[in-house]
């Protein structure tokens, strides 16, 4: 019994000193939380962005392609810099990592707005 208490005393001590337990605990100066913070909110203010231009886009085709901005507004709603936490146990990563998904698909739903809007514009200038 005194070497089985012996071996969990030495687990657990092991587990501190490398981080399992206590994973988010920083190092002197230095602080994941705010970083991963920091980094999801420049990523979700970049998101309104790109919804403004896909609104933007939406009313230079006409009113053309409004599943686009239903879709955009949705997931600039629930962009995980918003209500995602960044005090679980990977100090944020994870509310970065969705962050760059959901922005890099805003971006995309902005993109295939405008191509939509030049394809249109170059239908009205090229006579066939």
């Amino acid at each position: 019994m005194q070497q089985l208490t012996n071996l969990l005393a030495i687990s657990a001590v092991v587990m501190l000193s490398v981080g399992v337990v206590f994973g988010c605990t920083p190092v002197p100066g230095h602080d994941p939380i705010g970083n991963s913070n920091r980094e999801a909110w420049t990523l979700g203010f970049a998101s309104a962005l790109f919804v403004a231009g896909t609104i933007a886009f939406y009313f230079l085709r006409g009113r053309k392609g409004r599943w686009v901005i239903v879709l955009s507004s949705f997931l600039f709603v629930f962009h995980p810099a918003w209500w995602l936490s960044a005090w679980g146990g990977d100090c944020g990563m994870a509310k970065v990592d969705y962050s760059w998904w959901f922005s890099g698909f805003l971006l995309l739903l902005t993109i295939y707005q405008g191509l939509r809007w030049l394809l249109a514009k170059h239908k009205e200038v090229v006579p066939t």
